[in-house]
């Protein structure tokens, strides 16, 4: 943690489908009064207050690169009582300030939570075929030249840990599937 001109900067790696976790670690440092200012994929600033505490909550909302819609978009938070902390990524971060016995959520119909699943499934699945396809290419090349050791020996390891990375993609898009499953259940 390093302070600069009374911001700090923390390292932070979240997944998509663990995004309530983040919500929840953010909640906890506003508790002890560590505010988030500007969110970042691997680093996001962060000032101390210890005067206030909000509650942040996170929204994926991708194809909102028009102006006039993500202005929309945003009035609508604000609208609402949530003021707009950033983006990153296509996250949309929120924060209002918490309130004990109040519901802190930014979905509060099924139909709205749904669709933020659904977006968060897209994402995963574009992601999770596109390395399954990199994946099949490369288990060919592999099967097809097995002959060439000093191709084999650098590509097997690099394969194996491509297996993985698919797999974990695979893991997250089935829990991010199994929580819009439970909402249409609701």
């Amino acid at each position: 943690m390093r302070r600069d001109r009374g911001e700090e900067k923390r390292f932070n790696i979240w997944f998509v489908w663990d995004y309530e976790k983040e919500q929840q670690h953010l909640d906890h440092l506003s508790q002890e009064g560590i505010h988030l200012t500007k969110p970042g994929l691997f680093r996001s600033g962060f000032t101390r207050d210890r005067s206030v505490r909000y509650v942040y909550r996170l929204d994926y909302q991708p194809g909102l690169r028009r102006k006039r819609l993500n202005h929309e978009y945003l009035e609508l938070f604000k609208d609402s009582g949530w003021e707009s902390v950033g983006s990153c990524n296509n996250w949309y971060y929120f924060r209002r300030p918490w309130q004990p016995e109040t519901t802190h959520e930014i979905y509060t119909d099924v139909a709205s939570l749904k669709g933020h699943y659904q977006r968060i499934q897209w994402l995963l699945g574009g992601v999770l075929c596109a390395e399954l396809l990199d994946l099949l290419v490369n288990l060919n090349l592999f099967v097809v030249n097995p002959q060439r050791h000093h191709v084999a020996t650098f590509t097997l390891p690099l394969f194996i840990f491509q297996a993985v990375i698919t797999a974990f993609l695979a893991c997250g898009f089935l829990v991010i599937r199994r929580k819009a499953i439970r909402v249409e259940r609701v």
